[in-house]
């Protein structure tokens, strides 16, 4: 896809920063800096950790903004994670951790 149809197809969906390749992730951190300081925020987007609570109250917020999360009942996804046998625990196939062998 040429770069002009890209930027296009990104604008089109309401997007009002499209990079072209190559772009240094500084300029669009100091776009993002500016954007946020002139919405009257704090310029500095390198902010402290949140607390476990936090981090839970806006990870709620996000998911029920997003047509593929807000149905997600995290209690009941947890329950579903824990009751997988190791060999379809995702990280464990990523991370190697879990082997089959076979017998020859």
């Amino acid at each position: 896809m040429a770069w002009e149809s890209a930027e296009k197809k990104f604008k089109d969906m309401g997007i009002d920063r499209v990079y072209p390749p190559g772009t240094s992730p500084t300029r669009a951190i100091q776009d993002l800096e500016a954007d946020i300081s002139s919405r009257g925020g704090s310029n500095d987007i390198r902010t402290r950790k949140l607390s476990e609570d936090e981090f839970f109250k806006e990870r709620r917020e996000v998911l029920a903004q997003w047509p593929t999360g807000r149905d997600v009942d995290l209690e009941e996804s947890d329950c579903v994670s824990q009751s997988l046998p190791p060999q379809k625990v995702w990280l464990n196939k990523m991370s190697g951790s879990y082997h089959t062998h076979t017998g020859s």
